[in-house]
């Protein structure tokens, strides 16, 4: 059976700095990554847990079963969940921020 017929089972829930927008309801912003292959899911972890333990700041790149790629620097990390799909709770933080953060003015850089 094809991997992208299957239904995610495991995520990684990546709570990310959102620089311009500290001190706001728009300070974190999140990545949520779905998989339904266990193997490419550990992978991932593994990945995350390499590279945030890297004294080099580089890029983290992380591919799931859907061919998506999701790219987020190093030093915007504040919080990594991974887990099954079925324990997950969305953050409290997350749901008083449904929609996207007015853009940054001029003044705000």
């Amino acid at each position: 059976m094809n991997s992208h017929a299957l239904a995610a089972q495991y995520r990684i829930f990546i709570t990310l700095r959102n620089p311009g927008y500290e001190g706001t309801q728009y300070a974190q912003r999140a990545l949520l990554i779905d998989f339904s292959s266990e193997d490419l899911w550990h992978g991932a972890c593994q990945t995350i847990s390499l590279r945030t333990t890297d004294a080099v700041r580089h890029p983290i790149t992380i591919w799931n079963d859907r061919d998506q790629m999701y790219v987020f620097e190093q030093s915007l990390l504040v919080d990594v969940w991974a887990g099954k799909l079925e324990h997950y709770e969305l953050p409290p933080w997350m749901t008083q921020v449904m929609e996207p953060p007015p853009p940054i003015t001029e003044a705000e850089q």
